[in-house]
């Protein structure tokens, strides 16, 4: 098992630059070394420092490296993620990392891009992992779309009150007069939870909630709503559609998925203006 692609190597390169230009050490040292990463707390919180630790490395390279402690190891208290800095997609523009669900959605496509660059001899197992890989592409999707929303509404209360005032199941419900303030203090509670439930890959019923609650033009998702039908398949019928044909998933329609995955989630964060640096431009709109 062998990852063998450029997509990955360029990623790869970008990192070793990056970690060598922190560490202050020349890029042409730094990759004759062997190192590894050791996280000072949760390393998927944005303030976690972390030390270089080089293993296995010739003495005469350790004495070029500076600041050097005893252990072989560099502590670096401006934390990275080098797996959310390092994805440069050629067919999207860059998403801010800075916000969680930016973060959670590059992490996994950059996870799933390296395993759908894995060969594996073995034909029956490197069909399996192709459907694992496609299975998980919309799950990362799903993920975003309920991340982005909870976010939005919790943090916009222009947002949340249109959320509640379109929202079907809340259009049916009647409230005593009498239990009115109770029931205002709990509404953002019980709306989560009811967020929580919703499934979204079920795009056609996303996008009305987007479109009333937040008052955009949700993105085109002719290709998404296919792509969750074959997801669908996959789940629920081995990879097999209703004929009872085997579904075919290739590392090309793979990388199409990942792809229009992050296209389309790129352009919801435009039409939220989620993209400007001042995320809370909103919250009071």
């Amino acid at each position: 098992m062998k990852l063998n692609n450029s997509w990955t190597k360029k990623q790869q390169q970008k990192k070793h630059r990056q970690i060598s230009s922190d560490i202050g050490l020349e890029y042409d040292i730094f990759i004759k070394t062997t190192w590894e990463i050791i996280y000072h707390g949760d390393e998927n919180e944005a303030d976690c420092p972390y030390t270089i630790k080089f293993i296995e490395t010739p003495e005469e390279i350790l004495r070029k490296i500076p600041k050097l402690g005893n252990q072989n190891e560099i502590f670096v208290s401006n934390f990275k993620d080098y797996h959310h800095d390092f994805v440069d997609y050629q067919d999207v523009e860059p998403m801010i990392s800075s916000k969680p669900f930016y973060g959670n959605l590059y992490s996994t496509i950059f996870n799933l891009r390296q395993l759908n660059a894995l060969y594996i001899s073995e034909a029956g197992l490197l069909n399996t992992l192709r459907k694992q890989i496609y299975v998980n592409a919309i799950g990362a999707m799903e993920t975003y779309l309920e991340d982005v929303f909870i976010f939005l509404i919790s943090n916009n209360d222009n947002y949340f009150k249109d959320f509640v005032r379109n929202f079907p199941k809340f259009n049916k419900q009647k409230i005593k007069l009498s239990s009115i303030f109770e029931e205002i203090e709990k509404l953002k509670e019980i709306s989560i939870i009811e967020l929580q439930n919703i499934v979204y890959h079920n795009l056609g019923r996303i996008k009305p909630m987007y479109e009333k609650s937040f008052n955009i033009k949700f993105p085109d998702i002719d290709y998404l709503s296919e792509a969750v039908i074959t997801r669908h398949d996959i789940v629920h019928r081995d990879g097999k559609n209703k004929l009872n044909q085997n579904i075919k998933i290739t590392p090309e329609k793979v990388d199409e998925l990942l792809s229009e995955v992050v296209i389309f989630s790129n352009e919801v964060c435009r039409k939220l203006e989620l993209n400007n640096n001042d995320w809370m431009k909103n919250a009071d709109r």
